[in-house]
């Protein structure tokens, strides 16, 4: 804060309270300091300015880090729950911070895969998307057989689960988030050019990206006789969630 020309201006830094750290932790130089910063003070007012300088000074020489030595044996998923743990207790965790460290063991770096996505799909930054988003369409994609699929956070949450007893489970888990990137990529421009949302500002519920492009990707290798029917049958849905 203090340019170079005000280390000396003992009096303006009384005014502000601020003491230079280097002379913080010297009595000696605490005490000089607090006579040149308040030359207007009595002594018993300076004994209180010495008193919480003492008090700041010990705080912080009296200030210990716990360290907690962790077995190297340890397995790599066992380090990811030790760092949910870990941090529960302090800044909160969101979901896809939690679900970067139980990847991390499988060698899938969801950090570097939507930095990718970001830079192939502008869109998806434009539209400030969630990277959340990108996980909730591939469960749509993954669940594309069964008659009720969800996207729940609790399903996100185990989305690993899905790729459990796939014997090449990064590869596959890759191209799953490249798809629902590109489809996500689609949905927006969907968006853009058939109801005429031009920016993020516009989008009424940003959630529906997740269904459109789920269903963007159903309906793919559709024949082309059948594009106009189901083309209608997104407007009317997208109008209907609108209005």
């Amino acid at each position: 804060k203090t340019e170079d020309h005000e280390k000396d201006d003992y009096e303006q830094q009384g005014k502000e309270h601020l003491i230079p750290v280097e002379f913080m932790f010297s009595k000696k130089h605490s005490s000089s300091w607090v006579k040149r910063a308040y030359p207007r003070h009595k002594q018993l007012g300076r004994n209180k300015i010495l008193k919480k300088i003492s008090e700041i000074r010990n705080r912080i020489n009296n200030y210990s880090c716990p360290i907690e030595i962790i077995c190297m044996k340890l397995k790599a998923i066992h380090h990811a729950n030790m760092f949910r743990l870990l941090n529960e207790g302090g800044t909160d965790l969101t979901t896809f911070d939690l679900l970067t460290a139980r990847f991390n063991p499988d060698g899938i770096n969801l950090r570097n895969l939507w930095k990718a996505s970001c830079r192939d799909y502008q869109n998806l930054e434009q539209f400030k998307v969630d990277p959340i988003y990108v996980l909730k369409t591939m469960l749509l994609i993954r669940q594309h057989d069964e008659n009720n699929p969800t996207c729940t956070m609790r399903e996100v949450k185990r989305i690993r689960d899905y790729y459990a007893d796939e014997p090449s489970k990064r590869t596959l888990f890759q191209r799953d988030w490249r798809t629902a990137s590109s489809y996500l990529d689609k949905a927006i421009n969907m968006m853009k050019h058939e109801f005429g949302v031009a920016s993020r500002k516009y989008l009424p519920y940003s959630p529906m990206l997740i269904p459109l492009a789920a269903a963007l990707w159903h309906v793919r290798d559709y024949a082309q006789r059948y594009k106009g029917h189901m083309n209608e049958k997104l407007r009317r849905w997208y109008w209907g969630a609108v209005f």
